[in-house]
């Protein structure tokens, strides 16, 4: 199809905006509690404590 070209200038932008970019897809997003910063053993707790914490809106 010959898009090569614009993947590479897609990639190459990517990296100067450091923009992290898979060729393979969309890399997963991180689930909620590790955007807080918790340590595993601080989730743990969580879900000890209040079950529903884990997926708590």
């Amino acid at each position: 199809m010959g898009a090569t070209p614009l993947a590479t200038d897609i990639t190459v932008f990517a990296a100067r905006a450091r923009i992290p970019f898979h060729r393979d897809g969309p890399v997963p997003a991180p689930p909620p509690a590790a955007a807080l910063g918790l340590t595993a053993r601080e989730r743990d707790v969580l879900r000890l404590v209040r079950p529903d914490a884990a997926t708590a809106k």
